[in-house]
């Protein structure tokens, strides 16, 4: 028998498969990065929260990033629209109670990870737009450039891809 799946178990198999692809990119595994990246970008962030969305556009725009340094700018922009319209589609389906709970007693974490969705939006954007105007390499100069402290993380895993 298969046991039955919850929106937890599912919300579990999102953050476990971004934090082992993680860690495969700290390793250099990067096939087996891009392929556990893959899965979660294609996974459905609303059958749980809006909030866990920030795995799921998040491995899109890593995998974008991914794929510029590889030079196949193609799949990058593919990746990144995708990532947008990821954004867009959780931003509108998002019911309010699931980001804050309780006007009374809102939870805290909420708000900081509904904006981080919309960074993560921000930041497939720029990188579209950076692609659109300039060669792929100045793509990454520029999305480099204009990280935020909460993408330090990714600064060296991009350059080492």
């Amino acid at each position: 028998k298969r046991p039955v799946e919850t929106p937890t178990h599912f919300r579990w198999q999102i953050s476990i498969r971004y934090a082992l692809a993680q860690l495969a990119m700290a390793q250099g595994e990067w096939a087996r990065a891009e392929l556990l990246l893959d899965e979660v970008a294609r996974m459905d962030p609303l059958r749980y929260s809006p909030l866990i969305a920030t795995k799921t556009i998040g491995a899109s725009v890593l995998l974008g990033e991914i794929a510029q340094s590889k030079g196949d700018s193609a799949s990058a922009r593919r990746r990144w629209r995708r990532a947008i319209a990821q954004c867009r589609r959780v931003l509108r389906f998002a019911r309010w109670r699931e980001v804050i709970g309780s006007l009374r007693a809102p939870e805290t974490f909420g708000m900081p990870e509904l904006a981080e969705v919309i960074q993560l939006g921000g930041r497939a954007a720029g990188a579209l737009r950076a692609c659109a105007e300039t060669s792929g390499r100045a793509a990454i100069a520029w999305r480099l450039a204009n990280q935020t402290p909460a993408d330090e993380r990714f600064l060296y895993q991009v350059e080492v891809a």
